[in-house]
């Protein structure tokens, strides 16, 4: 979307040639590190809104920053910006509605807003990684040890001696 530069760390969009966009939606942000959403916020136009979709709870980006997660914990409790910081980032938002006005009062009801859903349908009771992951994001090595050893995880083996867990796993 940015528009690599072979062989530069630089995108083509930015700061001074803008996305064309007037709406930007980022699926998966909790996997866009601190150096990218950086490069991506400085591309989105002065007016243009981005969304971001994504997961807090899972694990972070590969590179630095856990960057959704700490916007969001930046944000704080409630569903909605306060005036300060919507202010800060009106480059970004645009005008939206504050937290005493009812969320549909305008065609901007949901800027500055969060939705957090409830239930995650990446998984049932046939695959059950909640536990695991959980356990990976708080660094718990022994819970999540634990979890792999006990077998309790629905189709989740943990082959621990196993050279390759390909040739180990059960038909």
């Amino acid at each position: 979307l940015l528009g690599t530069v072979p062989d530069t760390p630089r995108f083509r969009h930015h700061a001074d040639n803008p996305l064309p966009f007037d709406v930007v939606v980022v699926d998966e942000a909790s996997m866009v590190d601190l150096p990218l959403m950086c490069k991506l916020s400085e591309a989105v136009a002065d007016g243009a809104q981005l969304v971001l979709l994504g997961d807090p709870d899972q694990l972070p980006s590969v590179e630095a920053g856990d960057v959704l997660a700490a916007i969001l914990a930046a944000a704080g409790a409630g569903d909605a910006l306060s005036a300060d910081d919507a202010d800060a980032l009106h480059p970004l938002l645009g005008s939206m509605p504050f937290e005493s006005r009812p969320v549909d009062a305008d065609a901007d009801g949901l800027r500055g807003h969060r939705v957090h859903l409830q239930r995650g349908w990446r998984q049932d009771e046939a695959l059950q990684l909640a536990p695991l992951a959980e356990a990976v994001r708080n660094g718990d090595a022994r819970e999540a040890l634990a979890l792999l050893r006990s077998g309790r995880l629905a189709n989740v083996h943990f082959h621990e001696h196993a050279d390759d867990p390909l040739q180990a796993r059960p038909d």
